[in-house]
């Protein structure tokens, strides 16, 4: 008798073991094991390099960006040919000269503001153009951010969490409120592919202070 309830008791616990695990199981597929932290952790930067769609819009931006500066080169190049022909001629003629004997011949002073204006000319027109490549990368990157962000906030939903920390800005954290991993596979799956980037460009530099910044009153 006492033998046949040694192994019920066995049974049972063998029973319930298995139970155990099948749930064990059943979490972990459905991804219900999932930490709850009010705070949680993700690499961007891993994030980035991991995703399907950041290198493909790399890709796609540096071609948009070549095509843009070789009609940059065609544009301007009438005008780079000129400087560089008027630089030529004009060197032998500055050999030597100190401003005030430049001022004193009428001739030579116009070519060489004239010269002046126009490689400023050119340099400005270059640095816009480089302006225009940092704001056309700038909208591709907040295109696929705003394409993550949905992702994150489900995850955060699912996780409990109300605010998520880059992981560049902590010294630790527990890799259970990491989700770095859950969101790149997420995002891989809903944008496996970037959009195409629109090119922005910029018509004036960018001013001293960030626009729509007022300055301080000056303290009386």
């Amino acid at each position: 008798m006492r033998m046949k309830s040694v192994l019920v008791a066995a049974a049972a616990l063998t029973v319930g073991a298995l139970g155990a695990l099948s749930v064990g199981a059943a979490i972990a597929q459905t991804g219900q094991a999932a930490v709850q932290s009010p705070v949680i952790v993700m690499d961007l930067e891993r994030l980035r390099s991991q995703s399907t769609a950041w290198p493909d819009m790399q890709q796609k931006l540096k071609t948009l960006v070549d095509q843009k500066a070789n009609e940059f080169r065609t544009q301007n190049q009438a005008a780079a040919t000129q400087l560089e022909t008027e630089g030529r001629a004009l060197a032998p003629l500055l050999q030597g000269q100190n401003p005030q004997q430049i001022a004193a011949n009428p001739a030579l002073k116009t070519r060489v503001e004239q010269q002046i204006r126009r490689e400023n000319d050119l340099k400005q027109k270059q640095q816009i153009f480089e302006y225009s490549v940092q704001a056309t990368q700038q909208r591709a990157d907040a295109t696929l951010m705003q394409a993550l962000d949905p992702i994150v906030d489900q995850i955060m939903t699912q996780r409990g969490a109300v605010i998520v920390v880059d992981r560049s800005q902590i010294a630790k954290a527990r890799s259970t409120v990491d989700i770095t991993q859950d969101a790149v596979t997420r995002f891989n799956a809903a944008t496996p592919r970037a959009p195409q980037p629109t090119w922005v460009p910029v018509t004036v530099g960018p001013a001293p202070e960030a626009a729509g910044q007022p300055k301080a009153a000056p303290k009386k």
